[in-house]
């Protein structure tokens, strides 16, 4: 029971992170919803990105981490399926993004990052007392 608390609440830290390091990274001009944020926040609409000449913390963390998060999230269910299902869902989105550009930019690397986080994530899941925090 305490494991499933703090990978939930590490999964909520993760994606926090996650969120602030996109933001951060490529700043709010670039969101899909920016009109809607300018609107609801103002001061958000400001803030420009980090020049960053890092390829994989600009294009890469920032996905490794939610879904990541996601499969902590997932593994409170104590059921691999669910953590199977996290990265169906994970590559659906990703080639969601070849059908339909406005969704982002459909990236095979992104593929290959998701079936490595995987499968290290099935590897720390192995260890038995495995808790991210």
């Amino acid at each position: 029971m305490v494991k499933k608390k703090i990978n939930f609440f590490c999964a909520i830290a993760l994606l926090v992170l996650a969120v602030v390091l996109y933001l951060i990274l490529h700043g709010t001009e670039n969101l899909f919803v920016s009109k809607i944020i300018k609107r609801i926040f103002p001061s958000l609409s400001k803030i420009q990105s980090v020049k960053i000449t890092n390829s994989f913390a600009k294009n890469y963390l920032v996905d490794a981490l939610w879904f990541f998060s996601f499969l902590l999230f997932c593994s409170i269910f104590e059921n691999q399926i669910y953590c199977l299902l996290a990265l169906l869902v994970a590559l659906v989105l990703e080639f969601l993004q070849m059908a339909f550009l406005q969704l982002g930019t459909f990236d095979w690397m992104d593929v290959i990052l998701y079936i490595v986080v995987f499968a290290f994530f099935l590897l720390l899941e192995k260890i038995k007392h495995f808790s991210f925090c």
